[in-house]
């Protein structure tokens, strides 16, 4: 945090790309993430779930913003967020699923849908899933974020909340020239997930 208030003291333009600070004052270009885990939990709900794991990044914002729209979600729909179902991986641990089975697996279980933080992690869980005898979707159903090609890639094709990844690089680009020419400029953005 240090170098950034240096940076905002010198005035140099600067912007965040996804993640952000929220006791910083300074514009991020994102998607609304809370949006998107609350997008992903009332899919799962309009399907039918009432008993939905999570899986987040607990060393990024962005896995923070999507458990709180996980959790309204089922606030809305009256149901509970239980403990047991949620799991919390930082990046190191996601390096490294494989050597987590069984803790993921405990997590899972009694769960007929889970959301995952992004296709990446989903793409990990269904590989796991299968090789432990869950079929997908018809045991478990798997949402997740970004509907990247590993949405497409993966055994078993993801659902997944849409990330308008061109549409948020030429906002980074387009609002960081600005704020160069124009110091004033606030180049906050943020889009909504589909």
């Amino acid at each position: 945090l240090q170098y950034y208030q240096e940076i905002i003291r010198r005035k140099l333009p600067i912007l965040f790309l996804n993640c952000f600070y929220p006791n910083l004052n300074i514009p991020h270009v994102s998607i609304n993430d809370t949006k998107a885990g609350l997008l992903a939990v009332n899919y799962l709900i309009e399907c039918g779930h009432q008993k939905m794991a999570g899986i987040f990044k607990s060393d990024d914002f962005q896995g923070h913003l999507r458990y709180s729209g996980y959790r309204k979600g089922l606030a809305d729909h009256g149901l509970q967020v239980m403990d047991e179902h949620i799991l919390w991986l930082d990046t190191e641990d996601q390096r490294h699923m494989a050597d987590s089975v069984d803790r993921i697996l405990r997590r899972l279980q009694n769960c007929t849908a889970c959301l995952c933080y992004n296709d990446e992690v989903a793409f990990e869980i269904v590989n796991i899933c299968l090789k432990n005898g869950i079929r997908i979707p018809e045991d478990l159903s798997i949402i997740s974020v970004d509907n990247s090609h590993l949405a497409n890639l993966c055994e078993v094709p993801l659902t997944s909340i849409g990330y308008p990844f061109l549409e948020i690089g030429k906002a980074i680009a387009e609002n960081l020239l600005k704020m160069i020419d124009d110091p004033s400029f606030n180049g906050m953005k943020e889009f909504t997930p589909s």
